[in-house]
């Protein structure tokens, strides 16, 4: 994660939308590729049943457009703000995960989870009134 978001940071001072297509254009590619042989692999299996329906194809497209929205929003706060703070506060993208997780389909969080959530924010309230 780490090596990701340093090489975004550097690539995004060239050009950052053209770096951004080109991850998204990558990871779309290999995710294609990867739910391709999953339909042909359960066809198979199963005799025609469809694996991806009509709602899962928004729900990924959705998906995809906020990770893009994501990655550009970082791009263009590590160049306007310290790269160390940036990183460590996009880190946090487990939280979000652990809370969307509950929301929508009411799963519970750990008590290792719960108690990693509040690290985890204690330290960007920490970072945030440390760069302030």
């Amino acid at each position: 994660m780490g090596a990701t978001l340093t090489l975004l940071h550097a690539a995004g001072s060239v050009n950052p939308y053209w770096v951004t297509a080109v991850q998204h254009a990558s990871t779309g590619a290999s995710a294609g590729l990867a739910a391709a042989l999953m339909v042909l692999r359960t066809r198979a299996r199963t005799g025609g049943d469809v694996l991806l329906t009509r709602s899962r194809l928004i729900g990924i497209a959705l998906i995809a457009v906020a990770g893009t929205a994501g990655d550009l929003g970082y791009v263009s706060a590590s160049h306007r703000g310290s790269l160390s703070i940036v990183a460590a506060l996009a880190s946090l993208y487990p939280v979000v995960t652990i809370l969307l997780g509950r929301v929508l389909r009411g799963h519970r969080a750990t008590g290792v989870q719960l108690i990693g959530v509040g690290v985890a924010l204690t330290g960007a309230v920490l970072l945030g009134t440390a760069a302030g």
